[in-house]
């Protein structure tokens, strides 16, 4: 399963549109729509915000990861901290993590490339 089609089955899940998770996210209805078919990848502050919303590690959006149970607790988090702040080391693998995804991704043929 590609991230774009993690996000749109949670999205589903969720009962919400496109356009009403873009609202929730503050990203157009065709961001979504290109998320959902892996057309772009999402910035890590939007990653960060789909696992929350979603209640999802960002791993799992990623492909990288299975869900926790949602009665474990996080062995990543630092004890007494706030769910919705991510340490330092957390944001740091969030985003080497999404660079992997994106370099792995198919590079789309340069303007002009496809034959006619």
């Amino acid at each position: 399963m590609t991230m774009g089609q993690r996000i749109a089955q949670k999205r589903r899940e969720a009962g919400l549109s496109q356009e009403a998770l873009g609202e929730r996210l503050g990203v157009s209805r065709q961001s979504i729509y290109k998320w959902e078919s892996d057309a772009a990848v999402p910035e890590v502050d939007k990653l960060i915000a789909l696992s929350r919303l979603f209640g999802v590690p960002v791993g799992w959006l990623l492909g990288v990861e299975e869900p926790s149970a949602p009665e474990d607790p996080d062995p990543a988090r630092a004890p007494g901290s706030s769910p919705e702040e991510l340490t330092a080391a957390q944001q740091h693998l969030a985003e080497a993590i999404l660079e992997r995804y994106a370099a792995a991704l198919p590079k789309p043929p340069p303007p002009g490339a496809g034959g006619s």
